[in-house]
This record gives C-alpha cells, structure tokens and sequence, in this order.
C-alpha cells in the first residue's frame, strides 16, 4: 500500500552487519508517521481494489495516528459471470495498516504498529471431482518501538515485534476432503546504538533475540472422508544475534565494515526425528522436553563494502558479505504451490551459507535526472 510507505530501500549485495537471515536480498519498509497538525487523508476506487487513508492528530503536536485499508472486489463480480465461472470461485485480499507515535519529549518518541492482512482464492473443477478448493494464507503483525536520544551525537532504538502467519488450504473431494494448515509465529525484541563520531565516522552496535514457533503442516479429514491425520511436529527455535558496524568516509571513498555474529537453537518440547543423511530414511525418534536444546549452529559474518566518488556523476563500488539463513521454505514446484511450508535448520538440515562478492559503477545523467548502474557479483552458496 503506497499511502503508507514513507521509504524502501532494497539491498541486493551489500548488506549492512544490522541485517541478517537472509541470503538473496533485504527489503527495509518504514511506513509515515501520522500528522501531529491537522486531519487528512485520501480515497481512491479502482477496477480491481479501493483503499482509504486517514491520519491526524490525537495531541496537538504531541502524539498522532494514521490508518490505511484496502480491499479488491473481484469476488462481488463473480455472480455476473454465471456459469462461466465455477460455482464456489472467491477472489479477493485485503489489508490494513494502523500506526501511533508519541513525542514523548524532546528525546524520547515511541511508536505503535499493526498490520493485518487476507488472501483468499476459492474454486471448483468438478470435472476433477474437486467440489471446492480454498487457498486462505494470513498475516498479523505488531511492533513497539522506542527511540531516544541521548545526545546530539548519540542515539538508540529498542523495539519489540511479533508477526503470525498461517496458510489453509481445503479440498472438498467426495469421500476425501481435507484441510492443510501452516502456521509461522516470530517474536523478538531488538536494540540499536548509534554514534556519530564525527561528521566523517558513524559507529553503530546492536543486539536481538527472535523466538520461532513453526507448525510445518498437518492434514486433517473433513466429514467422511477416507484421508488420515497426518501432523509433522511443531518446530521451536531462538536467534540470537549481535553487530557492530562502523561507516567512514576518507576523501572521495566511503567505507562501511563490520562483523554479525548469529546463533540458532532449536528446542523443545516437540517430537525430533532423525534420518540418514544418505538414504533419508527415519532412524529415530525423541520426545524432547520444553526449552531443551536440540540441535545449535553458530553464524560469524563479515561485511565490507566501499565505494569511490570518481566524479559527481560517477562512482565505483565493491563489497563483500558473508550470510548465514537458518529460516527456510520447502518449495513444492518450480512455480510455487499453496503447500510450499516452512522449516528451520536442525539436526538434519544445515543452515544456508554465502558467501558475494560484487563490483560495479553508477552513472548519473542529465543533472541527475536519470541513473544507470552496472553489477557484477559472485556467490557461493553452502548447504
């Protein structure tokens, strides 16, 4: 929802220390503040979906809210099509974005965000004896954000979050209907520090902790139906995590380094079953008690990047990232399906590895009015 997108900034290479898990690319959402003077907002209607925004203030000033919702309609054309459409067909998403934030004082501001989010698609081959098929994937999010300052030079950030995601997918076949259902649950808290040394050196450190609660899958029969209860165990796991960074600028080259250190336990209390790295087959099964670890691997990644101001309009640059993933999904298809299911690594999956090495020039032309970039990159994945 663009009304609520205040900057985005995506970073396919060089990864700052303050990201992590991730091996391919990092996209960085921050969404607008309210307005803390007056009332507004915007409306739109369109062919597929309409959406409203509204912000304002609740203290003068002091603290203020903005709200965004958005939903497509397709689904409500349906009928209009009769039989050319199969009976029981839905199509439709929606979502909304709610944030408040508070000036405390003239160094403390906290802030409160929420998102909500629904995709449903519905149809029927009965041709395939498939009376319905459901596809419903979920998404609830929260953060809690807190930034002080400390001084002019020194700040910090401490934040709290939780998302929740499920993905359902139901099949009304005679004598065999089923329900699919996933669940991911992540919680962490995080908290930043940064220092401007100078105007010429910016020192950075940070630590989090992530809490995951992953249901892979579990199959259940509806009415009577000939399909048996299939549940794969529920996956716990803690990330902890912690960087430091440092940003330089000697002359016409700019300079970022730093080093993240990662953890990842999985523990109980699930149900841990072993299998032979070469046949696959399952060779043992563990009742494992609450909080006890299972299996643990450890991430040390550097990163380094620069980056040469040739002339205004044109620069070089060159980086280096180490990334460890320990969050992956298991893909069904080359395309994707409504299964494809999430899993952490453990004690019969290693964590993901790469190591990239990029080189490149930017080009601005026409007093900056247009930009071309070049990049060259080398990756080696493990695991």
């Amino acid at each position: 929802n663009s009304d609520v997108v205040s900057k985005a900034d995506i970073f396919k290479g060089d990864f700052p220390a303050s990201y992590g898990g991730r091996l391919s690319s990092v996209l960085d959402v921050r969404t607008v503040d309210g307005n803390v003077n007056s009332f507004g907002g915007n409306a739109s209607i369109g062919l597929i979906a309409s959406k409203i925004f509204v912000e304002g203030p609740i203290a003068r000033r002091k603290a203020g809210f903005m709200i965004s919702a958005r939903r497509s309609y397709l689904d409500l054309f349906i009928p209009l099509f009769g039989s050319r459409v199969p009976e029981g067909s839905k199509l439709y998403f929606y979502d909304i974005n709610a944030k408040l934030h508070w000036n405390v004082s003239e160094k403390d501001r906290l802030y409160l965000s929420g998102y909500t989010g629904d995709d449903v698609l519905g149809l029927s081959m009965k041709e395939l004896d498939l009376d319905k098929m459901t596809v419903d994937f979920r998404n609830l999010a929260g953060s809690f954000r807190w930034n002080h300052v400390f001084s002019s030079d020194v700040r910090s950030d401490a934040t709290l979050y939780a998302t929740d995601f499920k993905g359902d997918v139901s099949l009304d076949i005679p004598n065999a209907g089923l329900v699919y259902r996933q669940k991911v649950v992540e919680c962490g808290a995080k908290y930043a520090l940064v220092w401007n040394i100078n105007p010429s050196n910016k020192f950075e450190a940070g630590v989090s902790l992530a809490s995951y609660g992953i249901k892979p899958g579990e199959v259940s029969p509806v009415g009577n139906s000939i399909i048996q209860n299939v549940t794969v165990p529920k996956i716990n796991a803690v990330q902890p995590s912690l960087y430091v960074q440092n940003e330089q600028q000697l002359g016409p080259v700019a300079l970022r380094y730093g080093l993240r250190l990662s953890s990842f336990t999985t523990t109980g209390p699930t149900e841990q079953r072993y299998f032979d790295p070469v046949t696959h087959e399952l060779t043992d099964t563990v009742q494992v008690a609450a909080w006890k670890p299972i299996s643990t691997y450890w991430g040390l990644e550097p990163r380094f990047s620069a980056s040469w101001s040739v002339s205004d309009n044109f620069s070089l640059k060159a980086s280096y990232i180490r990334t460890f993933q320990y969050l992956q999904q298991l893909v069904i298809s080359i395309s994707g399906s409504p299964i494809d299911t999430w899993f952490t690594c453990s004690p019969n999956v290693k964590p993901q590895i790469s190591d990239q090495f990029s080189l490149g020039f930017n080009q601005l032309f026409f007093d900056e009015a247009f930009q071309a970039s070049v990049e060259l990159f080398y990756k080696n994945n493990k695991n």
